[in-house]
């Protein structure tokens, strides 16, 4: 596979990752604020 590619597609997927993680820390930060201290 094209290195440039590659680079693009894990760059995708990083960030694609991070804005779920962010969905989901948000959805939820109201009811675990004391678990994650």
């Amino acid at each position: 596979m094209n290195e440039q590619l590659k680079q693009q597609l894990h760059l995708q997927l990083q960030q694609m990752l991070e804005s779920l993680l962010a969905q989901i820390a948000a959805q939820t930060s109201d009811v675990q604020v004391v678990e994650l201290d």
